[in-house]
């Protein structure tokens, strides 16, 4: 069997990943600890996991910290059982480890279930900025898609727009001010895999779409408008939203999410986004809108390790829309594959068709000649992390059609 390639790793000299835990993740402690009313041994736990992360070791929060994860306390939080033992087992293995030498997807989500174990599980420590950003930007933005000539109402139109949604991430604040002025673009300088008439052409034929999203906020809007262009041009189109179980990544959607951002629109600032708030709200109602959450999009695991159950739910999807730059790591398992590695060869155990709506933010990319990616370093040592460039990929691999 051929050797794979190492994972990403937290010390990887200079890089995004190292970035991430040295600076924005305790920026991401120090917003919770900001916004959240918590008792002082909670925030004082929190203020310890962030000065950890340089210069200490791993502790499991299944046996330390004010917040303990027992058996109790995971059955009272709605852990499942697989769940907690995948989660026992990735903490199990680190405990004791530097934070600075892990593979840095399992070290964010690792974190990640440290602030949630701090903070309780019971409620979502990130909602304050997620609610500021969509009754404020969110809101604006529907508002400029659904009354402005800016965009065409075509299919390709509506997946540009979905895509360029993923620039706006609140762990990622710098690109929320510079880059909102230009989502409802083509940018396509900027697109380094365009698929995006592949993508439509299937989108267009099939009767089930699962879209399986990223964050809240003004890309959740981007998301939900693309999802009732889907169920206009195809009224008995089945459209299945996979969200977060838990609020994860600061910004990452989950059910409640999707159910107040359409609630949000229907309230809206003006009669088109009201219109659209309420017509998503009927589609849900009647079920041709389904919100569906699983375990596995919070676990510590790639999307190799996806559970048996979820597998077979996706293999019934005609196509899946992958979006944002977390999901496109897992999908290749967050390795340091060559750039030129065709996404084809890693990822024939995805159960069905689908595409990837990816802004870069992370120093991972396949598909990639070496010329060109030999040119753009050249040109911009910081172009796989700086938001600036986009992805859709289209992957056939098991159509029947």
């Amino acid at each position: 069997m051929k050797q794979l390639p190492d994972y990403i790793r937290t010390d990887d000299p200079g890089s995004f990943a190292r970035l991430t835990l040295e600076e924005r993740l305790p920026e991401v402690i120090a917003g919770v600890v900001r916004t959240t009313r918590l008792p002082a041994v909670r925030v004082a736990g929190l203020r310890l996991l962030a000065a950890e992360l340089i210069g200490g070791a791993v502790r499991s929060p299944f046996t330390e910290g004010p917040v303990q994860v027992g058996s109790k306390g995971a059955e009272a939080a709605g852990l499942e059982v697989e769940e907690l033992a995948v989660w026992r087992s990735c903490f199990a293995r680190c405990v004791g480890r530097p934070w600075l030498g892990l593979p840095w997807y399992q070290a964010e989500a690792m974190l990640y279930f440290w602030v949630l174990a701090q903070t309780g599980f019971f409620t979502d420590p990130y909602r304050f900025l997620k609610e500021a950003e969509l009754d404020g930007e969110g809101l604006s933005l529907a508002r400029a898609v659904l009354e402005g000539p800016q965009i065409d109402a075509d299919l390709p139109s509506m997946l540009y727009l979905s895509l360029w949604g993923n620039r706006v991430d609140l762990s990622n604040r710098a690109l929320t001010g510079e880059e909102r002025g230009s989502l409802l673009l083509r940018n396509a300088g900027n697109l380094l895999i365009d698929h995006t008439d592949r993508a439509a052409a299937r989108l267009w034929e099939c009767r089930r779409v699962d879209v399986i999203l990223d964050n809240a906020g003004s890309e959740l809007v981007c998301d939900l408008l693309l999802v009732l262009h889907l169920s206009r041009s195809h009224p008995e189109r089945r459209l299945i939203l996979h969200a977060k179980r838990w609020p994860t990544f600061v910004s990452d959607a989950v059910v409640r999410d999707v159910e107040q951002t359409i609630a949000a629109m229907a309230a809206g600032p003006s009669l088109p986004v009201r219109a659209a708030g309420e017509e998503l709200a009927s589609l849900l109602d009647a079920g041709k809108i389904e919100l569906r959450d699983h375990w596995f999009w919070n676990a510590p695991l790639h999307f190799p390790a996806m559970p048996d159950d979820l597998a077979r739910e996706l293999a019934e999807s005609d196509v899946c829309l992958l979006k944002g730059d977390a999901n496109y790591r897992r999908l290749i398992s967050d390795r340091k594959w060559d750039p030129w590695v065709s996404m084809e060869e890693i990822t024939e155990y995805f159960p069905c068709p689908f595409a990837v709506l990816r802004t870069m933010k992370s120093e991972i990319v396949v598909d990639t000649p070496r010329r060109l990616f030999d040119r753009l370093s050249a040109e911009d040592p910081q172009w796989m992390v700086s938001g600036r460039r986009g992805i859709v990929r289209y992957v056939r691999k098991g159509c029947n059609t």
